[in-house]
């Protein structure tokens, strides 16, 4: 994913809509790597680096799992 906004959605996706459980999350991801999934400028918003580094947090969480990588 490109853009944080996407993975915003991706993973309320996964949550199946719980807006609450997806503001622990962003909480967890702001404390742990300073990216916030819900306020971020436009340039921040596409940077590849913070995006990676949200997908890693991710996926170190059990979150947004790679598909055949024994995910969900």
């Amino acid at each position: 994913m490109q853009r944080l906004s996407a993975i915003r959605e991706a993973l309320l996706n996964e949550l199946s809509g719980n807006d609450a459980r997806l503001r622990f999350i962003n909480t967890r991801l702001i404390l742990n790597v300073g990216v916030s999934l819900y306020a971020q400028t436009f340039a921040e918003d596409s940077d590849e680096a913070r995006c990676k580094k949200t997908l890693e947090q991710l996926h170190k969480m059990g979150f947004l799992q790679k598909e055949g990588s024994g995910g969900k």
